[in-house]
């Protein structure tokens, strides 16, 4: 049976192991947390220029891949590209850089006199080649951290200052940003100083309790020790139900947090793309507007030839009624030498009769003749003549009908069939001319709707171009938005890791108090 008396001793040598105990405890977690938070700070700061490396290298990439798609030159995406990171800014001021192959600077967000500079013997405040550096990690590692000093202002001491590289291989480009490390010490030092604060307000506060403790047993022992040990229980209890709440709910907020940091990245993706199409659109636009302007110049140039062919064919009408009214009088004249061979047949016939009574009259001669007998010789020969003259000219006068005859029959068919075929010329001539007139006023009447057309795209043209310029200056707004989310995600997911790794501590913690509860529990029993 222990005696009350080595219960008090062995009370007050808890009592004192305890205060030693926490004294070492404060100890160690001084000398433990403390870098920690050095470290975390240094890794945060990291990670964020990690982060906006590697958005920036995507957008030089998406570029790259556009001008490899043949949707815009490579001069073009370099432009963009180099535009891109010279204006680009994150943390409200930190910015980029870029170098090529030869140190020589292709873009700088802090002084843009510096493009095209070689930068081969730049230094830092320790004699570092910085860009040399940069360009080692490039063709190495393909991107990595450099760490190294340089003033902020020329008058100024140097500071330490961290900066992540990143190499483009297509085009020899190393990326690169930075931060000075100043405001991490700053935040060190303020930590360690609460920590330290806090941690020597805890001991002297168990200090104090371990006193009053110590004080109230020499005076009542087992009563106070078994209510301490039962509030205890019922603390430990308490901050364990606390503990696991807590820990849920942080893995909670770290899913939330990866899901948010993934829908942000979605965005900002789907962001890209949509600046894309609306330079896409741009693009088109700009053509769909010049190629309706294009259209209502030909329009008119078009009409202006309509109008042209128009007055030709009225011309042509005029011209071919002068030809039908020609070939009309022709066809006049022929009947006019029908009959005009007509009244040569009726002469030939009187000369026929002529030539019968000629004949007719040498045959009686010639019968008169030979009845004067030898006086009559001399007539008889001109008598013979006489008839042999009537035969040939009866001869000529029937070659003459037949060929008068012929004549008449080839004009009257040349009459009647020119006639026809005047008519259905006139005919044919005079459909088919309403048909053009009435076609070139439907094309006319085209022509100029399709200029209105053409007017009126172009106008809506111009009025989508403006749309669209304020749809960029909108995505540029949103982009910058998405940015500083972006980063803002990245912070608060580290973040909710350190409290998840600090909450799971603390759920240990509640198991070691746990078990000295219940060890303080056998030995007040």
């Amino acid at each position: 049976m222990v005696s009350l008396k080595d219960k008090i001793k062995y009370f007050f040598s808890a009592s004192v192991y305890s205060i030693l105990s926490s004294a070492v405890f404060v100890v160690l977690l001084f000398a433990v947390t403390l870098p920690s938070i050095n470290s975390t700070a240094r890794n945060g700061k990291n990670e964020s220029i990690k982060v906006a490396i590697h958005n920036a290298y995507s957008m030089v990439k998406y570029l790259y891949d556009e001008s490899q798609a043949g949707k815009i030159s490579e001069q073009e995406a370099k432009t963009y590209a180099k535009n891109l990171l010279q204006s680009l800014r994150y943390d409200g001021k930190n910015y980029f850089f870029v170098s090529d192959k030869n140190l020589n600077v292709v873009a700088h967000g802090a002084d843009p006199y510096k493009v095209g500079n070689n930068m081969a013997k730049y230094q830092d405040g320790k004699g570092t080649y910085l860009y040399k550096e940069f360009l080692k990690i490039g063709l190495e590692k393909g991107e990595g951290p450099l760490t190294y000093y340089r003033a902020r202002k020329k008058e100024s001491d140097i500071i330490e200052k961290t900066s992540y590289i990143k190499y483009f291989a297509p085009w020899g480009w190393v990326i690169g940003t930075g931060v000075y490390l100043d405001d991490v010490k700053v935040a060190t030092f303020e930590a360690r100083k609460s920590t330290l604060i806090g941690l020597m307000i805890c001991v002297a506060i168990a200090l104090g309790l371990s006193l009053w403790n110590a004080h109230s047993m020499y005076a009542n022992f087992i009563s106070p020790i078994k209510n301490v040990i039962r509030n205890l229980k019922a603390e430990y209890v308490e901050l364990e139900r606390i503990a696991n709440n807590i820990n849920s709910s942080s893995r909670q907020i770290l899913d939330v947090s990866s899901k948010q940091t993934d829908s942000v990245d979605n965005v900002a993706a789907a962001i890209t793309e949509i600046k894309s199409m609306v330079d896409s659109t741009r693009d088109n636009a700009d053509r769909s507007s010049g190629l309706a302007k294009h259209t209502a110049n030909t329009s008119n140039e078009s009409k202006e030839k309509i109008l042209r062919l128009v007055h030709s064919f009225d011309i042509i009408k005029k011209d071919n009624e002068e030809v039908i009214q020609v070939i009309r009088d022709n066809s006049i004249q022929l009947n006019d030498i029908s009959n005009t061979i007509n009244d040569i047949q009726e002469k030939t016939e009187v000369i026929s009769d002529i030539v019968f009574q000629t004949k007719l009259l040498s045959f009686n001669a010639s019968v008169e003749a030979a009845r004067a007998g030898e006086h009559g010789k001399g007539f008889s020969v001109v008598a013979e003549e006489i008839g042999g003259l009537a035969k040939v000219s009866g001869e000529s006068a029937i070659e003459i009908a037949t060929i008068i005859e012929e004549s008449t029959r080839r004009v009257k068919e040349l009459t009647d069939m020119t006639t026809k075929t005047v008519e259905n010329l006139v005919q044919v001539t005079e459909k088919d001319l309403l048909e053009g007139q009435k076609l070139m006023a439907d094309c006319r009447d085209a022509l100029e709707e399709l200029v209105g057309q053409s007017m009126e795209s172009s106008s809506m043209c111009n009025e989508i171009l403006g749309a669209l310029s304020e749809q960029e200056n909108g995505i540029a707004d949103v982009n910058t938005s998405i940015n500083t989310l972006n980063e803002s995600q990245w912070q608060l997911k580290s973040s909710q890791e350190t409290s998840a790794r600090e909450v799971e501590d603390l759920v240990k913690k509640s198991e070691q108090i746990k078990t000295a509860v219940e060890k303080l529990e056998k030995i007040a029993a």
